[in-house]
């Protein structure tokens, strides 16, 4: 995108901008923290979307397989227990799989980070040993 730039003549002058670009050097400047936010939630949705679709299914097509041909006369029993360990080993599997998606993108969007910043003492507190301007 290009964001407007907006020039504002004299509102600072030379010595308090210099000021304000020592200090933040002082304190080192950082990657802007800008990147993927969002990340809790989508993982919190992706799990939650999981859970209730394709591991749902999943674990009950495999139960189902796993009891077909079983001879015995407890079928529903078995069905129901084979179902909720499916259920939980598929779970497990499924949500390391969308945990390591998002850090992936959290990582791959720390990489697009184009600024840096620093944070400032309050300069309206007096004992911060700051100029006021």
């Amino acid at each position: 995108s290009s964001p407007d730039i907006f020039v504002i003549e004299g509102f600072l002058d030379h010595k308090a901008c210099q000021d304000m670009i020592d200090r933040a050097q002082e304190k080192k400047l950082e990657r802007s923290p800008v990147a993927y936010a969002g990340w809790t939630e989508d993982f919190k949705d992706l799990v939650e979307l999981a859970a209730k679709g394709p591991v749902a299914w999943l674990s009950l097509i495999g139960a189902w397989i796993q009891v077909k041909d079983d001879p015995s006369g407890s079928n529903q029993i078995s069905l129901v227990i084979h179902a909720l360990q499916n259920y939980a080993v598929i779970f497990v599997v499924v949500t390391a799989l969308i945990a390591g998606f998002t850090f992936s993108r959290a990582e791959g969007l720390k990489s697009l980070r184009t600024s840096t910043s620093t944070t400032l003492d309050d300069l309206s507190d007096a004992s911060s040993g700051t100029k006021q301007f």
